[in-house]
């Protein structure tokens, strides 16, 4: 039986390490070819490579796994999503039979989804159409959207690094630098944004999980440089949610 070559695509090194753990696991069926971390890098992995599967992210630091396949106009691998947005994308996945993996990714789910791959076929015409429902449906679900006085702002859960809390304000840091001030405080967003990707490590901060790159003693690095600080009573709930 020929193995199928495959390709990781997941900025989260913990995930990442964790979903290529599980793959050896099927070394029979699949040889790892290769792995990126953001969209950019994964185009040029994939045109290089020319993979039979490409397991994924749904949400990339620099672009959807959506507009990762828009990029690239002649694919011909089989695609895996994965996914920590349960509430919400997995209906849609269902409804357009894609492929899809839950974070945090079980041996049986896995082991499932790599005999789909070996024994379907692709098409493109149904797999475009279905990208295209879905990431209609992802679109609108995966923004923060703030009504101000003078209108409505609108930030991509990739934008926003980490919310700061000041007193009953808030600041929402984004990806390019800036902040933007929020009459809401802490509370509020704790409560509005998915629990999957935001996590309050600290009385004064929220932070984005897929800007995270590393959790130390008693703080969050995150992928600019910036150093979050951590509760003490939160340390073990971060490196536990850095895991699902």
């Amino acid at each position: 039986m020929n193995k199928l070559k495959a390709i990781i695509v997941e900025d989260n090194g913990f995930m990442a390490m964790a979903l290529e753990d599980l793959l050896g696991q099927f070394s029979q069926s699949v040889r790892l070819a290769g792995s990126a971390n953001s969209g950019e890098t994964a185009i040029e992995i994939i045109r290089e490579v020319k993979p039979d599967v490409v397991f994924l992210d749904v949400e990339l630091q620099d672009m959807t796994g959506f507009e990762l396949l828009r990029r690239l106009p002649d694919i011909r691998f089989k695609t895996v999503f994965t996914t920590a947005y349960s509430h919400y994308a997995i209906e849609a996945f269902q409804i357009n039979a894609l492929h899809y993996l839950v974070k945090p990714i079980k041996r049986h789910d896995l082991s499932e989804a790599i005999q789909r791959c070996l024994v379907s076929s692709y098409n493109p015409d149904k797999f475009n159409a279905a990208i295209s429902n879905i990431d209609r449906n992802f679109s609108s679900n995966g923004k923060l959207i703030l009504p101000t006085q003078t209108g409505t702002l609108r930030f991509s859960f990739q934008q926003i690094t980490h919310l700061e809390g000041e007193r009953n304000y808030s600041f929402i840091h984004l990806l390019n630098g800036g902040k933007v001030l929020s009459s809401k405080n802490l509370a509020y967003f704790e409560d509005a944004l998915d629990e999957h990707q935001f996590f309050r490590c600290h009385r004064s901060f929220i932070i984005n999980k897929v800007h995270v790159e590393s959790v130390g003693h008693e703080i969050v690095l995150l992928k600019n440089g910036q150093q979050i600080p951590v509760s003490r009573r939160k340390k073990m709930q971060v490196l536990e949610w850095m895991h699902v």
